[in-house]
């Protein structure tokens, strides 16, 4: 994964692509979840080919949303150009304070470390690509929850977020490949393929 929005608008040094953020108040959403809510804030962003260092090509016709709420964060990713009959997981990257990243408001997985920054890793989805080669991975992080480093979500409007989608080839017996950041490697090789970044 890369620095930048991990679905918005992108900065230079994690994943550099154009992305573009302009979160607005969700005033589409339906009723019910903005009286439960109170306020909703909405980004959509471009992906990106995750070649080093993770600022390739915008993938055409694919799109990441993230929506921000008090109590946690629902996100989005539709996307193209996967190997069929691959197994692919969707990684959610939290900066807390990304004002603390080696590049500030720029942060990249080198930064998930430092204990400042305050970085988690989540799971968000994971499922087997089909012969058209596209997938939609969709879910939500609470703030709360833990991920992979412990941190946990805790600044839900002011984190950087990004979404990373991570191939782990063929699919192999077991269900360690939609799980696991390198479930199936070996004897597979694991790989984050496209990203998207969310900044404030």
């Amino acid at each position: 994964m890369r620095a930048r929005h991990f679905v918005a608008p992108m900065l230079a040094v994690a994943f550099a692509a154009g992305c573009a953020e302009s979160p607005t108040e969700a005033d589409s959403l339906p009723t019910a979840i903005q009286t439960a809510e109170q306020a909703a804030f909405v980004a959509t962003s471009s992906i990106v080919t995750a070649t080093p260092p993770f600022g390739g090509a915008i993938i055409p016709g694919a799109v990441a949303e993230l929506k921000r709420f008090p109590n946690g964060v629902n996100f989005m990713l539709k996307t193209n150009g996967l190997t069929a009959g691959d197994a692919y997981t969707l990684w959610v990257a939290v900066f807390n304070h990304p004002s603390e990243c080696n590049v500030p408001y720029a942060c990249n997985p080198g930064d998930e470390s430092n204990p400042a920054v305050g970085a988690d890793l989540f799971n968000g989805a994971g499922q087997v690509v089909g012969g058209s080669g596209t997938a939609t991975f969709s879910g939500r992080v609470n703030t709360g929850d833990t991920g992979d480093i412990g941190t946990g979500l805790l600044e839900v409007f002011g984190a950087q977020i990004h979404l990373a989608v991570r191939n782990h080839g063929p699919k192999l017996p077991g269900n360690a490949q939609l799980s696991t950041f390198n479930g199936g490697c070996p004897p597979n090789t694991c790989a984050t393929v496209q990203v998207a970044q969310f900044l404030n």
